[in-house]
């Protein structure tokens, strides 16, 4: 029988290398995206490196389009990556601001790309990591501007769309392609602090040796998918812990994602 296939964004480090990590070790044949691999890999851990830099829309499609050109075709693509800064108003080469392309709109690209040919024999499984902070955003529905700039707002608000973007894709395919599962890891050590300022990173490095080791979140979701008893309408913490209601996709909300998706149509 054919292992399945998993692709984690984000996998050269933290929770998405610790999910690349009890994969492989089940089994899974896993894919990981990241602009650069660590040296080092655990024994016996063998991972598929695929070079995304998501700051980078065309770079980004370019690597899916050539895993789609080979056929490959996924049976769980997990959107982990993510940055928390940079604290202030930055552009990529795009031309969007950083977090929301880092953390939503390459997101939105990588899914739109590898999910063209699902049929309903092998559904794909979508899974967002998101984070509680998505339960504080007044949505507005537009690309963040530069004049009322807030890092942390922005971070909610591309976690917020990750998870109505989830519903958006399930709808505009045929039904029984799409499944979705939405996850929150709570607070753990990570390093998505980097791209903040230096004060900031001193008081989370500080922090960091009491947190959760980035393997418990990778461990709760991994068991949570072999469960496969779940409300595509909630957002889990883990197996038998309490869940949120996730956001609904209003028609204002689906509006706005499709501007995202024409804005990104023509890397397709």
């Amino acid at each position: 029988m054919e292992k399945e296939k998993v692709l984690i964004t984000g996998g050269t480090s933290g929770l998405g290398f610790e999910l690349a990590k009890i994969f492989s070790n089940n089994g899974y044949n896993v894919w990981i995206t990241g602009r650069t691999l660590k040296k080092g890999l655990p024994e016996g851990i063998r991972l598929n490196f695929v070079r995304a830099d998501f700051s980078d829309l065309k770079q980004t499609a370019g690597a899916m389009k050539e895993l789609a050109g080979r056929g490959i075709r996924f049976d769980i693509i997990i959107n982990n990556a993510g940055i928390l800064g940079p604290p202030d108003y930055t552009k990529t080469i795009d031309g969007y601001e950083t977090i929301f392309q880092i953390n939503f709109l390459s997101h939105l690209l990588v899914n739109i790309i590898l999910t063209a040919d699902s049929n309903q024999d092998r559904p794909v499984t979508i899974v967002t990591v998101t984070s509680p902070v998505y339960r504080y955003v007044k949505p507005v529905f537009r690309f963040p501007k530069e004049e009322d700039y807030n890092s942390f707002r922005v971070y909610a608000y591309s976690k917020y769309l990750l998870l109505v973007a989830a519903d958006y894709l399930k709808k505009r395919l045929p039904e029984g392609t799409l499944k979705i599962i939405k996850f929150s890891p709570g607070v753990f050590s990570s390093g998505i602090y980097r791209s903040r300022g230096k004060i900031f990173q001193t008081l989370y490095e500080l922090a960091a040796p009491f947190m959760r080791h980035s393997e418990v979140p990778a461990r709760k979701l991994f068991e949570l998918l072999q469960n496969k008893n779940y409300s595509e309408n909630m957002v889990y913490r883990g197996l038998d812990e309490r869940c949120m209601e996730s956001p609904v996709l209003t028609p204002e909300a689906e509006k706005f994602l499709l501007i995202c998706e024409d804005a990104v149509s023509f890397l397709r």
